[in-house]
């Protein structure tokens, strides 16, 4: 879950715009209906986090503690400038985005060393896009060694316009067999944004009544957690929750741990995230311009933090070791 070509300009219009005003669809993550396994799409255009988020969730000024523009490993160690830091557990999630600003394959066996302890990968969006770099990933961190191991997991993106069921099927058809020592699976909640007749852009799910994009996320879930044994956990943004589905139904995904993704330069400075009413997190995205040296050079990431230890972090997400 990363954004990228921040440069790209693009117009944001009304939510309200009609799904039958929309003009066909050229980005390469655009959906049709339900494919088999030979017709998946390598994900190319999709939009990358900052991209949303730049236009959604703009974070403003710097916070003292977690700093918008964060560096592994040093950043890790103090909650402030003197006070070393406790129970916290840091980690990244990953995309092909990632791969295509460093301009390099991701060498995984210098992460663990910069304090990273887990890390999420794009695996698969819709029903038929899949990330290029997922199956690779997933292999290589699953082969290092004990003293650079890492946690890992795979994310979901939901599509606005393709039937849950199929998700997560695709989703399932990716993803390797999850072993005790992987974390559950994630699944992806926010704008879905797709190109209107005027050339601008909007999020498909204005188009969805609030009680069905809740049924389709639920459907979702519970198909993943059937099929793998773990609880997936839901990463979204409380403003686009709260809009789009609804602060009031929070309760029906009690099960479900929140992975929030909160920029907020306030949050940040007091380190607690802004979550939906009546729920609690168990991850925080706290900004998605990390600094952490890939292949020899510093690149952006997503930061992530769990606040507590390590035995419990394992516990919320599904680790059995």
């Amino acid at each position: 879950m990363l954004r990228d070509r921040a440069n790209r300009s693009l117009q944001i219009v009304a939510l309200a715009v009609t799904m039958a005003s929309f003009a066909p669809i050229s980005l390469a993550w655009a959906q049709s209906p339900p494919a088999a396994a030979a017709e998946m799409v390598p994900l190319t255009d999709d939009l990358s986090r900052e991209e949303l988020f730049s236009r959604f969730v703009a974070p403003k000024g710097q916070a003292r503690a977690l700093a918008k523009v964060f560096a592994f490993p040093a950043d890790t160690q103090f909650e402030a400038p003197g006070k070393p830091r406790t129970d916290a557990v840091f980690g990244i999630d990953i995309s092909h985005h990632n791969e295509s600003r460093c301009n390099c394959q991701i060498d995984w066996t210098s992460i663990r060393a910069q304090s990273v302890a887990f890390v999420y990968l794009k695996a698969t969006q819709g029903d038929r896009f899949f990330d290029t770099t997922f199956a690779r990933h997933w292999g290589a961190i699953g082969k290092l060694p004990k003293d650079q191991s890492l946690y890992r997991g795979a994310y979901h993106f939901l599509a606005s316009n393709v039937d849950a069921a199929a998700q997560a099927r695709h989703f399932l058809r990716v993803l390797p067999k999850l072993g005790p020592a992987d974390m559950a699976p994630c699944l992806d909640l926010e704008w879905d944004m797709r190109k209107t007749a005027d050339g601008g852009l909007v999020d498909t799910w204005a188009g969805v009544p609030k009680a069905d994009i809740a049924e389709r996320a639920l459907a979702w879930l519970r198909q993943v957690k059937a099929a793998t044994g773990k609880t997936p956990i839901i990463y979204t943004n409380r403003a686009w929750w709260n809009e789009r589905i609804g602060a009031e139904r929070a309760a029906a995904f009690a099960e479900f741990p929140i992975w929030i993704a909160d920029y907020s330069s306030g949050n940040r400075a007091i380190e607690t995230p802004g979550v939906m009413t009546g729920t609690q997190w168990a991850l925080w995205q706290f900004t998605e311009d990390a600094r952490l040296t890939i292949n020899g050079k510093l690149s952006k990431v997503d930061a992530n933090i769990y606040k507590g230890s390590l035995l419990t972090l394992k516990q919320k997400l599904g680790i059995v070791e």
